[in-house]
């Protein structure tokens, strides 16, 4: 699975492509799309790495806040 892009080393994100229905990995820092076998499909557009910024803060406001005390492990 492309979790890491293997020119930079940074995280990659997944981003589904909705005419294909596939999901292709998304390297903000190279700015290109790799597909699940980690070949590079194409390069991202300036607006998609916008809206993948977008997303994202989006998905991170949505995350409900959480007691320390109630996801943390007992040893």
């Amino acid at each position: 699975m492309p979790l890491f892009c293997k020119q930079c080393k940074s995280r990659r994100l997944p981003k589904s492509v909705i005419p294909e229905n596939k999901t292709l990995w998304l390297c903000e820092k190279c700015r290109n799309f790799v597909n699940s076998e980690d070949f590079i499909v194409r390069e991202a557009k300036a607006n998609e790495c916008e809206n993948s910024q977008e997303d994202y803060k989006k998905w991170v406001k949505s995350i409900p806040p959480t007691d320390g005390t109630k996801d943390s492990f007992r040893y």
